[in-house]
């Protein structure tokens, strides 16, 4: 059973209220099965002219789950889930995925009645388009969404091209994730007549190891993110120590 839950989200310069709505399920049937459910129900609710964000929670992203991988699996039930309702993959919003240690598959989405444009970061492989090694088929997500004023930017990582770089250095995998953020930054503002910059944002970091928290927190304000949240979490790949995302406020 899908349980829908309503809160409240607004801006820092409190230009807009938007609406988040809380999806959830179990796992009982499997993590493609209820992917597929849940993004069903939200696509037939909601169309994607309208979803600005995504927020995925998967609940031990890694464990093994009708003979793959619990986020592949997931992957799959989302893609299933657009194809149906004829999505393809310039229509992806931004998202992130990440494991928890709940019980609940859980997807958030953010609601906007403005225009949405997605964008891609060249320097990176689409996630939609990364060879079969990731899975049978590509994560279904926009490396960011501007929904003006804002710039929403997708959980962000040490990944160049599709490959994972720097396994195991934690300094030099925070460093290429904002090195990453700040060319979205640079891109949607050559896109739009709204600056966005560091200056007017927030972030939320998660971690895999919550004891690198000192470590890292220091690094991003050494690296210009002073507004950051912290969350222990499973990032997407193993190899992946942590993992970025925020909120650009954007200014004429």
């Amino acid at each position: 059973m899908i349980i829908l839950e309503n809160t409240k989200f607004q801006s820092e310069r409190g230009l807009e209220t938007l609406k988040i709505l809380n999806y959830k399920i179990d796992l009982s049937a499997g993590a493609q099965e209820a992917s597929f459910e849940i993004y069903n129900k939200i696509l037939t609710d909601h169309s994607l002219d309208e979803i600005c964000r995504i927020w995925n929670f998967v609940p031990d992203i890694h464990a093994l789950d009708h003979g793959d991988e619990r986020y592949r699996q997931f992957c799959f039930g989302r893609y299933l889930a657009f194809k149906k309702h004829n999505y393809g993959s310039s229509m992806f919003p931004a998202a992130s995925a990440v494991g928890t240690f709940d019980e609940n598959l859980e997807v958030n989405i953010l609601l906007t009645n403005g225009k949405i444009v997605n964008i891609e970061n060249d320097l990176q492989m689409s996630a939609f388009n990364y060879p079969k090694q990731y899975g049978r088929v590509g994560p279904s997500f926009s490396r960011a969404s501007i929904a003006l004023p804002n710039l929403y930017i997708s959980g962000t990582a040490s990944i160049r091209g599709h490959e994972t770089l720097f396994e195991g250095d934690l300094q030099s995998q925070t460093a290429l994730s904002v090195d990453n953020i700040y060319y979205l930054i640079e891109k949607a503002n050559s896109m739009t007549e709204r600056r966005f910059s560091l200056n007017h944002s927030c972030w939320h970091v998660y971690l895999r190891d919550p004891q690198n928290k000192m470590k890292v927190q220091q690094l991003l304000e050494k690296l210009g993110l002073k507004k950051v949240e912290f969350t222990h979490a499973q990032i997407c790949r193993e190899d992946l120590l942590v993992e970025i995302e925020g909120i650009c406020f954007g200014s004429l």
